[in-house]
């Protein structure tokens, strides 16, 4: 019995599939899906800090509009004020 050589099989076979595992091809897979794993356990981490960071400055930004209007009445009323003393100061020059 002879034995096909091994150049004329892959002639005739272009498209052969080994079923055969290497180490390196599963340290390699175990490594790729060790890496991905950290990625996106990193990138949760920065979304939630970002969520954490929007809602500080959600709740700041309410503060200082809060701040800003009662600032705008206190000038608003400092204003009315000055608008009636001035009223009186031209009502008494004529």
């Amino acid at each position: 019995m002879t034995y096909p050589n091994r150049d004329d099989q892959s002639r005739s076979e272009p498209w052969h599939i080994s079923r055969a595992v290497s180490l390196t091809h599963i340290l390699s897979t175990v490594t790729i899906i060790g890496a991905l794993f950290i990625y996106f356990s990193d990138v949760n981490g920065r979304v939630n800090s970002n969520a954490l960071s929007i809602q500080h400055l959600q709740t700041t930004r309410d503060d200082d509009q809060v701040r800003t209007d009662k600032k705008f009445d206190e000038i608003r009323g400092y204003m009315l004020r000055i608008e009636s003393k001035l009223d009186r100061v031209i009502e008494s020059d004529r």
